[in-house]
């Protein structure tokens, strides 16, 4: 039985857990299913293998390559939270790996700590940070994940390129 505390906030009527956890623990509790043909209701895109690796060389690459950005989950009833009285919860998950967590978004980031993509040393001390639902319905998770791929913008490739420059990331001189 894997235990962890987690602070409790609310959204309007939404109950959210806030809290980090191991990713190496995190990872066995966690599963995503892919919209293919035959699951069409299903959310998640297909976990891209080229992705992970590339994530899990990042990680490797030197001590301030870090992932402090949440990943996104919606909790199993089968987990429980129990309310610690001071704001936080505990959350219990009912054994040490499952499928107990469904991931809404960041399974890249999670998943590029498996064994078959690892590059960090299994004994790293790699906290993550996880927002979490807690049995919400297919229609909450539904429109979460839309609202987070439709919503996101990304930066201005010339702030980008400005900023590698200062930071001397680029490999020739513009």
């Amino acid at each position: 039985m894997k235990r962890g505390r987690a602070l409790s906030f609310k959204q309007k009527t939404t109950n959210l857990y806030c809290f980090t956890m191991n990713a190496m623990e995190l990872e066995p509790l966690c599963y995503v299913e892919p919209a293919t043909r035959d699951n069409t209701k299903d959310l998640q895109r297909v976990t891209e293998p080229s992705r992970l690796k590339e994530i899990a060389d990042y990680l490797n690459s030197g001590e301030r390559a870090i992932l402090p950005n949440n990943i996104i989950l919606n909790l199993k009833p089968e987990v429980t939270v129990e309310d610690n009285g001071d704001g936080t919860v505990t959350l219990v998950f009912p054994e040490n790996e499952g499928d107990f967590g469904f991931v809404v978004d960041g399974q890249h980031r999670l998943f590029s700590f498996a064994d078959d993509y690892r590059e960090l040393p299994s004994t790293a001390n790699f906290e993550l940070p996880v927002v979490t639902l807690h049995n919400a319905t297919e229609e909450m998770v539904g429109q979460t994940f839309v609202e987070i791929n439709v919503n996101q913008k990304p930066v201005n490739t010339d702030l980008l390129t400005q900023m590698k420059a200062i930071l001397g990331l680029l490999d020739t001189d513009y």
